[in-house]
């Protein structure tokens, strides 16, 4: 009996997918943008590319001579010059938009409303208009001022860095993999807001879509810890002459190394991504409880100032999701029972450093860690590390009561 023959695939131009009747408008540029229409446009939508009269970007990236990523990034759509600098230009876009359920941008955040084609002026003509905003950081925050692409994103988001190997420089993906997750995320969400309108009546949304939210809401489900090292981003040695050893070390050293756990603390972000772990490394633990008071102090007392609104202190979210890594330090171990942070310290030798305790580590556990009770020594040893960092806890350690309660 003779195998089965496939199918023979025909491509009618009149073939109409789920989405026919579907008009998208398309004022992206490069990856993302394109990668997203190109999903409604494969689908059966009529997707109507607005380019430059100079043409997209994308059509200057060749592969020994050919135009690649743009034959494949804008099949199934139709093409249209225009210049938006132009007012000629802007109005055509404004009629198109009356009769459009989906409207794609990524200009730098501000640039559409400088232009007179804000959310508003779109919803003002088409109440209904899906509108999609593409940006490296998204359109609020302290970095939306900042130009954004898809190698900055891999890089910032630790992408880079967990990739490759240990022991070699950080290694970029071989495609366009954070402008491809936001535009397959952004895809998924258009498709959602698009049925709100068409199915429950809903009014048109808009959709802010930065291209590093996808990709670091991947690395927060794959449990990467995020490590802030002491003085990391800064230079400490800022103070010099008398004292300056001394100064940078108890203060230029640690406040780069706070400043990103209150910023993640405090602005929101574990709201958004409650899996995401993050601490300092050799930064001791001290100053962490006048931290957590500071910043619910701050919360409570500057409220009218405060944003965004959280739905607990900045506190509860450290205690939840943040760690941080000492080698012998006794005030923060005082305070850590009365602060309920013996989930949150990991003890670490910072050898070879003249503050490590090596060669003397099991004297200064001794002596700093005497009043802490046996659970309490465990965790703070080594089973806080092994759940923050997924190490496994060899058998002979399990043997052990206070252990095995609380691996």
């Amino acid at each position: 009996m003779s195998a089965k023959r496939p199918a023979k695939k025909t491509f009618a131009p009149t073939a109409r997918g789920p989405l026919n009747g579907v008009r998208v408008i398309d004022l992206s540029r490069l990856v993302a943008g394109n990668v997203l229409t190109l999903q409604l446009a494969d689908f059966g939508a009529e997707v109507i590319k607005i380019e430059p009269p100079e043409g997209d970007t994308l059509r200057s990236w060749r592969v020994k001579g050919i135009e690649t990523a743009w034959k494949v990034y804008s099949r199934n759509k139709k093409s249209v010059a225009l210049d938006l600098r132009a007012d000629a230009g802007r109005a055509i876009v404004r009629e198109l938009a009356k009769s459009a359920a989906i409207l794609v941008e990524s200009f730098r955040p501000g640039v559409l409303e400088d232009m007179g084609l804000s959310p508003d002026e779109l919803h003002a003509i088409n109440p209904s208009l899906v509108i999609v905003r593409i940006s490296g950081w998204g359109q609020d925050g302290r970095y939306r001022h900042k130009p954004g692409f898809g190698t900055l994103i891999e890089g910032y988001s630790g992408f880079a860095s967990m990739n490759g190997f240990a022991d070699r420089e950080p290694v970029l993906p071989p495609m366009y993999l954070a402008d491809c997750m936001a535009a397959l995320n952004g895809y998924g969400a258009v498709l959602v807001a698009l049925r709100e309108v068409e199915i429950n009546g809903g009014k048109g949304q808009t959709l802010d879509l930065p291209l590093f939210d996808p990709l670091w809401a991947a690395i927060c489900d794959v449990d990467l810890p995020v490590t802030f090292h002491v003085s990391t981003g800064r230079d400490p040695r800022t103070a010099r002459g008398n004292g300056g050893a001394v100064i940078n070390y108890a203060v230029h050293s640690l406040s780069p190394t706070m400043e990103p756990l209150v910023n993640l603390c405090a602005s929101g972000v574990v709201e958004r991504f409650p899996k995401l772990s993050f601490g300092s490394i050799e930064a001791g633990i001290g100053w962490v409880p006048w931290m957590l008071t500071a910043m619910d102090e701050a919360y409570h007392k500057h409220h009218m100032w405060v944003r965004p609104k959280l739905k607990a202190l900045p506190s509860d979210y450290f205690r939840a999701n943040a760690f941080a890594s000492f080698g012998e330090d006794a005030p923060g171990l005082d305070l850590m029972r009365d602060y309920g942070l013996s989930n949150n310290f990991l003890w670490a030798n910072d050898f070879p450093h003249h503050e490590g305790t090596w060669p003397h580590s099991a004297a200064a556990i001794e002596r700093t860690m005497a009043k802490l009770d046996d659970g309490e020594r465990a965790r703070v040893l080594g089973l806080n590390a092994a759940r923050v960092f997924k190490f496994d806890i060899p058998a002979r350690y399990r043997v052990f009561a206070d252990v095995a309660a609380l691996a």
